[in-house]
C-alpha cells in the first residue's frame, strides 16, 4: 500500500470528523485522508524494526496492514486518539511478522516469548558493560525479575537468538564431513529388531493355535499367566487360582517351557530365550 499525495497532520477535531464519518458512510477519500496523515507515524514506528534482517519495504506493508485494521476497528466514541490506537495496532503488526520471518524456526507465540525477543538484547546490554554470549547468572535473574518471568525462559530465549539457522546437510564444523542430519536420531526401528518383532509375532500365533498339540491347557494357561500377561502374575497369585503350591507352579512352568522351546526348534524357529 503506497500513498502519493503528502501527509497531512491532524487535529483532534479533524481526527473525531474522518474517523466519525469514515465509520457511519465508509468513503474511500476519508479513509484515505486519515491513513495518510499518520504516514509520518508508521514510518517512525517502522525504524525500530531496521535490525532485525527483515526487509524494509515488507515491514512498511505490514505495517499498513496494521494501520488499516486499525481503522476498521476502530470507535471514535470512546474518546481515544485515533494516533495511540493506531500506533498499538502498527506496533503489534511489525512485532508479528519480524517473529514469523526472523528464523525458519518459530522463535515464540506466546506473550512472553514476544516481550523477550524484543527486550532481552537490550535489557542485557544495559545490565552488562561487554555483550557477551554468555549469561552472567546476575544478570539472567536481573532480566528474568524485571521482565517478572523464569530465569530458564530468559536462557532458552536468549540461546535461541543468539543460534543461527542451519541446514540439516551443513557439516557441523569446517574440518569435518559429518552432517548434522547424520546426528538425528532415527525413530524407525532396526532391522534387527523388525525380525526379532516379526519372529516373535510368528512365535506367539505359533503358539496360540498349535499349543494343545504339545502342553495340556493347564500348562499353557500358567505359561500365559507368568510370561505373557501384564502384569505377569506372581507364583502366589498363580497357586491359589489353582490351589497347589507355590513351587508346584514353579516345576510346572519349568516343564511348560523346555515342551515349548522343543516344539518350537522342531517346527524351524529359533531358539528364543525364556
Amino acid at each position: 500500500m503506497t500513498f502519493e499525495k503528502p501527509a497531512t497532520f491532524l487535529s483532534q477535531s479533524q481526527e473525531k470528523l474522518l474517523t466519525t464519518r469514515w465509520k457511519e458512510l465508509e468513503e474511500l477519500k476519508d479513509s484515505e485522508e486519515i491513513l495518510l496523515a499518520f504516514k509520518p507515524l508508521l514510518m517512525n514506528i517502522v525504524k525500530k524494526y531496521k535490525h532485525y534482517g527483515i526487509l524494509h519495504e515488507d515491514l512498511i506493508q505490514e505495517a499498513w496492514l496494521g494501520l488499516c485494521i486499525a481503522l476498521c476497528k476502530y470507535d471514535p466514541d470512546r474518546g481515544v486518539r485515533f494516533s495511540s490506537y493506531g500506533r498499538w495496532w502498527v506496533n503489534a503488526s511489525c512485532q508479528d511478522y519480524v517473529m514469523r520471518n526472523w528464523s525458519i524456526v518459530r522463535v515464540g507465540t506466546t506473550t512472553t516469548h514476544k516481550k523477550l525477543f524484543f527486550q532481552l538484547r537490550y535489557l542485557k546490554r544495559s545490565l552488562e558493560e561487554v555483550d557477551t554470549s554468555y549469561f552472567e547468572p546476575q544478570v539472567a535473574n536481573a532480566i528474568a525479575k524485571k521482565l517478572q518471568i523464569s530465569v530458564y525462559e530468559v536462557q532458552a530465549m536468549y540461546d535461541r537468538l543468539t543460534q543461527k539457522d542451519r541446514h540439516l546437510d551443513q557439516p557441523i564444523h569446517e574440518d569435518t564431513e559429518i552432517r548434522f542430519i547424520d546426528l538425528l536420531p532415527d525413530d524407525n526401528a532396526s532391522i534387527e529388531s523388525a525380525l526379532i518383532e516379526q519372529e516373535q509375532q510368528n512365535y506367539y500365533i505359533f503358539l496360540q493355535k498349535q499349543f494343545h498339540e504339545f502342553l495340556s491347557e493347564r500348562e499353557f494357561d500358567i505359561l500365559v499367566k507368568r510370561r505373557m500377561e501384564e502384569p505377569p502374575q506372581t507364583l502366589e497369585e498363580v497357586s491359589l487360582s489353582y490351589g497347589i503350591t507355590k513351587e508346584r507352579v514353579r516345576q510346572i512352568e519349568k516343564h511348560a517351557v523346555r515342551k515349548l522351546k522343543r516344539a518350537l526348534v522342531s517346527s524351524g524357529f529359533k531358539c528364543i530365550n525364556e
